[in-house]
């Protein structure tokens, strides 16, 4: 996908937005409803089928997004093209300007084309009941195009069971580059089932997501880089607050304080440049830590980062009525503590439950891991909230904080797994664990957040929300996903490795789109 369809404009780390598609945009400091904005498309981008991009592909794209939620139509209320150039959105409500950047740009491809569905956009301005929304809907999930027409640099060529080909497309031009930039004709994907190493050590394949066993990365040096591209999503142990002590904040805390992020990264095989150990579980990623939180982040709670505090554990169960006899923790009824973990028995999920549980153990609460099969975890366990901890995401959505905040505090789909208030009493000011008690109504600060157009404001909004994560815990990030992209360099010259063009989401991507990746010809 990444090289047969351009975004509107692509995210940069430093926080703006750099054009492509989208040439200009008139996004005011301060939005309110009823607001118009405009976006004008770069002329020079045509379809692969030499048509050009125009306004009105944009809206029949954002138009059947709505259809299946997309967030930014709960900042719009309308879209329309003014030419075919320019592309209209009336603003619905007051706004954050930053996070409707996030909403419109962030990770959107246009990949929609009106011609091809144009007549599917048409059937959603015109359905005046749900049964014929969800009629669209069925035929849009079912719709499948045999040769996909993009607007990147590379079109389709040809594909069979494991392999898609790509050929330069010849009048490619993003303001930043056209084809004549472009060195080599074509690019091949191969898709494998099983262990594609062999492949990108013989030199078939010239790069791509692979993992490699610790013996073999010193062997690559020479004609091989790593790109490890932190995420903001990843593994977490969810609570389930309709244990009676589960949802009891101190006892989550202590639990927190036994379960070592560390150890868990280490218990999980061959993956250790895939994640990192988030230093501070706040519902927030490293990157968004440093920009937000600042010396601040040196206030917050850090639970068991490198190291077990069994004593701040023990201090906070006996504080709620929990004994311990004979290494085994007993609950205020004088009953064992006991808990049942839950997890799904693929991937890495099985690893983190084991860990998790060898802790909770170690430390003599009687636990047990329930693992269950896939389909098995997910349609039946986890709907069911047969757990009273699980192996669970925290995080995700777009690069702005308020996305990771929002799944983690609000989002309905968090709230099923883990029954969780959206209304706490939380000791403040932030950095004080021991302030005075207030209450917090998290959808309350979430829409603030929205509409927020001073980013002091905002800024605060998000050190608030992250401080509620951080100490009423109801689940622990344990770790933050990365995207690890090796790529070969005796044949290709790429920028160094901590040049701004490499960013997500592949060591290819924006190279590629700035003239920074070549094939080598000698």
């Amino acid at each position: 996908m990444e090289y047969l369809f351009d975004q509107l404009a692509k995210y940069d780390e430093d926080g703006g937005f750099i054009p492509l598609i989208a040439q200009e945009w008139n996004i005011p400091s301060e939005v309110a409803a009823g607001d118009v904005i405009e976006i004008q498309l770069n002329e020079d981008y045509t379809w692969h089928d030499g048509s050009s991009v125009t306004a009105q592909d944009i809206v029949t794209q954002l138009r059947i997004e709505k259809l299946f939620d997309d967030p930014l139509w709960n900042s719009i209320e309308s879209v329309s093209a003014a030419d075919e150039t320019t592309v209209e959105m009336t603003v619905a409500s007051e706004i954050n300007p930053e996070l409707l950047k996030h909403n419109l740009f962030a990770e959107r491809r246009v990949n929609q084309p009106h011609s091809v569905f144009g007549e599917y956009a048409g059937r959603i301005e015109d359905a005046t009941t749900d049964d014929e929304r969800a009629a669209v809907e069925e035929d849009l999930v079912n719709f499948t195009l045999e040769e996909p027409v993009g607007n990147g640099p590379f079109q389709f060529s040809d594909r069979g069971e494991t392999e898609l080909v790509l050929e330069r497309y010849s009048d490619y031009s993003n303001g930043h580059i056209t084809a004549d930039d472009i060195n080599y004709p074509n690019v091949e994907f191969i898709f494998r089932d099983g262990d594609t190493l062999p492949l990108f050590l013989s030199g078939d394949v010239d790069g791509g997501d692979i993992i490699l066993p610790p013996e073999q990365k010193n062997a690559l040096q020479d004609y091989a880089r790593l790109q490890v591209l932190p995420l903001n999503n990843g593994e977490g142990m969810c609570f389930n607050f309709e244990n009676q002590w589960l949802s009891n904040v101190r006892v989550r805390q202590a639990l927190a304080h036994v379960v070592n992020r560390q150890d868990v990264l280490q218990a999980l095989p061959n993956i250790a440049e895939q994640s990192t150990p988030l230093e501070v579980p706040c519902s927030l990623s490293t990157n968004a830590i440093e920009r937000h939180l600042g010396d601040l982040a040196g206030d917050f709670t850090q639970y068991a980062y490198q190291e077990v505090n069994e004593d701040r554990a023990t201090e906070l169960l006996e504080a709620e009525g929990f004994s311990k006899e004979n290494g085994l923790w007993n609950t205020p009824d004088g009953e064992l503590f006991e808990l049942e973990v839950a997890s799904s028995s693929s991937g890495t999920w099985l690893s983190h439950g084991q860990s998790v549980v060898g802790a909770l153990q170690q430390f003599g609460i009687r636990a047990q891991l329930q693992q269950h099969g896939e389909t098995t975890f997910w349609g039946d366990v986890i709907p069911n909230n047969d757990y009273d901890m699980v192996t669970h995401a925290w995080g995700g959505g777009g690069a702005h904080p308020y996305f990771t905040l929002r799944n983690d505090l609000t989002a309905q789909a968090r709230i099923d797994v883990t029954n969780q208030p959206v209304e706490w009493e939380v000791p403040m000011p932030i950095g004080n664990p021991d302030g005075e008690l207030e209450t917090i109504n998290v959808e309350d600060k979430i829409v603030q957040l929205e509409r927020a157009t001073d980013q002091e404001e905002a800024t605060e909004l998000i050190r608030e929300l992250a401080w509620v994560s951080n100490q009423m815990m109801p689940r622990i990030p344990q770790r933050q996903y990365s995207q690890v992209h090796y790529y070969r360099v005796d044949n290709w010259e790429f920028p160094e490795p901590d040049a701004p063009s490499m960013q997500p989401p592949a060591a290819s991507y924006w190279p590629l789109r700035v003239g920074e990746m070549r094939a080598k010809t000698e």
